[in-house]
């Protein structure tokens, strides 16, 4: 029995005369009979009965005509849903992000995504650049929003956000000025990521201060830039932070521009060469589309530069 015959006899039921059904069927008469009286063999019973010109159904075609209508409903749940699924508005996404993106550009990027597609399955996972890279290798990642370089075999990235570095002060700090010269810092107390998972942002912070002639004196080190910044206001040390720093707002935190600040904090875009997936192309759609906006300088947007393709 093949999925036509069901559709051939809900034809002839509805309409009860062999021609108009076969009209309908744009088939001509005698092969829409024929299977009918295949249909009827291979159930080994009689699904209509003759009256007149026309036709009747009998009980037991009756019975079938309603679990006709179950299949071809299941069938066509089952196409739109497989369609849904081909262009990504179904289907499962995990993403991973460190924590400075929850402020900044990750909640206008959710917001368009869920919009887009509010039946896609999303979790989320704020972790670090290492533990992202690793779920992107092993597959629990679909995509990750960390800090480069990413230079993992089989992953894309592209650069996605790129801003100021500033430096966060407790607001009764006696430096004053706006921008800063760094080596007006050569004497402070630092607070900054472990050199473990700071990744290139360690690396900066580190550079800029070797580029004005000394090294940071680190008294402490946290995990989360919003650590950090509440360190600071606790007037623990100063930190060299990314502009949307600004966006935590902690008390007893004041920011100032970096005269010399000749590097960029980054945030990158990866996810597996090999994903295909219609709901990770869509993501990266989504997530490019609402760059190129801050891109065109929609106020109260964040400093962006162009997406730099990464191997």
């Amino acid at each position: 029995m093949e999925l036509r015959h069901i559709r051939y006899f809900v034809a002839v039921a509805e309409e009860l005369h062999m021609g108009r059904a076969a009209k309908r069927l744009h088939i001509s008469q005698p092969p829409l009979s024929m299977q009918i009286a295949n249909l009827e063999r291979e159930l080994g019973l009689q699904l209509f009965l003759r009256v007149g010109r026309g036709l009747e159904l009998s009980d037991a075609g009756r019975e079938f005509l309603k679990h006709a209508y179950y299949l071809l409903d299941g069938v066509g749940l089952a196409v739109r849903a497989t369609q849904r699924a081909n262009q990504g508005e179904v289907g499962e996404l995990a993403l991973g992000f460190v924590a400075a993106m929850s402020y900044s550009y990750l909640p206008e990027v959710l917001r368009s995504y869920r919009r887009r597609y509010p039946n896609v399955a999303m979790t989320l996972h704020e972790w670090v650049g290492a533990q992202q890279l690793q779920a992107l290798g092993d597959g629990r990642l679909h995509v990750g929003l960390l800090r480069p370089p990413v230079e993992q075999p089989g992953l894309t990235s592209e650069i996605i956000l790129r801003e100021p570095y500033l430096v966060a002060l407790p607001y009764d700090h006696p430096l004053t000025g706006d921008p800063l010269p760094l080596e007006a810092l050569s004497r402070e107390p630092f607070i900054m990521f472990p050199q473990r998972i700071g990744g290139r942002f360690y690396e900066h912070a580190m550079a800029l201060c070797h580029h004005a002639g000394f090294t940071p004196k680190v008294v402490h080190e946290a995990t989360q830039l919003h650590t950090i910044v509440g360190l600071v206001g606790g007037g623990l040390g100063l930190a060299i932070v990314p502009a949307s720093a600004r966006l935590l707002s902690m008390q007893g935190v004041r920011y100032a521009g970096l005269a010399d600040g000749h590097l960029a904090a980054e945030i990158a875009m990866a996810w597996r060469t090999d994903d295909k997936a219609p709901a990770t192309l869509n993501f990266l759609a989504v997530a490019r589309t609402i760059l190129s906006e801050r891109q065109a300088g929609m106020p109260g947007e964040l400093p962006a530069s162009p997406m730099d393709r990464q191997a």
